[in-house]
Order: C-alpha cells, then structure tokens, then sequence
C-alpha cells in the first residue's frame, strides 16, 4: 500500500529503525522480503551491566552478533549510541564504538543521553548529575576518532561511510521526499 500510494520508485530507500531483540533470524527475512534494506539499530551502549540498567534485554555478546548477521545478509547497518549516561565509563563508551566499527559498521549516531521526564525515576534513582564538560568531551573525542576511522558526518551527529549514503538527513536539502 505505501509502494502504491506514495509513488515509491526502484531507488527508494526502505529503512526501519529497530532494538536488537527484534533482530532475528526470521526476522530480518521477512523484512528484507519486504524490501527493507536499511536498518538502524537502538543499541545505545554495548557496557555491561548498564544495559540491563537502561533496559535493554541482551547481552553485548548477543546484539554484536545480530548486527553481525544484519551486515551478512547485506543490509545498510547504523546504530545509535548514547554518551552521558548514569555510570558510563569513558573506556566502555570508545570500546563500543571500537567493537562496531570492526564489525564493518556503516553508520552511528551520537546522542547525549538527555533528561525527561520519561527517564526521572532512572535519575533520581542512580542520583544522576549530568557532567555538560565530559559530555562534550566524549563527543568531540568520537568525533575525531571516528572521522579518522573514515566516517563522514552529517550536520547533525551521524557518521555514515558507504554504503551508508543517509538519505535521511539530507531530503531537505535534495529536495527528496521523506515519509518517517
């Protein structure tokens, strides 16, 4: 029905944004069947145990295989990762980053992690003080080290490489249409 009613064409880019969990097998076969080829994946951080705090379901172990087996079936793989989080380690954070980035990553983005009032009760309980200078610090630390691994960035604070072409952020400026 979207194919139809919005006039997709053969170069449309089909993404879906997803947490590991979904990311099985069965899965990911029926929605590349769908047509999707671009997945971008919740994975926030890969310490542990601060997974299990943020409530993210697997092990590191087990999301670095799904998107392992995402990139093996030929998807564009992306990830989202936090910085700034109750009891993140400096060390941890750039190993995740150094952990994606051997798997042959196509893309991730950088998000500071942001008080809400969705996450208070997470604040109050771990008496969370956001620190805004090491924040900054490890932002412009990933910038510059995956800017070095061959990441380009985008205005905002995603760093694709190919075949990561990140249609998304640049609709505006191309004139393409977005449906998000």
């Amino acid at each position: 029905t979207i194919r139809t009613g919005f006039h997709a064409h053969p170069y449309t880019e089909w993404a879906l944004e997803s947490t590991a969990h979904q990311l099985t097998a069965p899965h990911l076969d029926f929605l590349w069947d769908l047509g999707f080829r671009r997945l971008h994946i919740g994975v926030q951080t890969l310490e542990e145990p601060l997974r299990r705090e943020i409530g993210r379901r697997e092990p590191s172990v087990t999301v670095l295989n799904r998107i392992a087996d995402c990139l093996e079936r030929g998807f564009v793989t992306t990830v989202d990762l936090l910085y700034g989080l109750p009891g993140q380690t400096v060390t941890g954070f750039f190993s995740g980053i150094d952990q994606l980035d051997s798997l042959g990553i196509h893309g991730i983005s950088l998000y500071r992690f942001n008080q809400s009032r969705r996450n208070r009760g997470f604040l109050r309980r771990y008496q969370h003080q956001p620190d805004i200078m090491k924040d900054f610090a490890m932002f412009t630390a990933a910038d510059s080290k995956l800017l070095q691994a061959g990441y380009d960035k985008n205005p905002l604070c995603h760093y694709p490489r190919l075949p990561d072409k990140h249609l998304y952020y640049t609709h505006a400026r191309t004139g393409a249409d977005l449906l998000s």
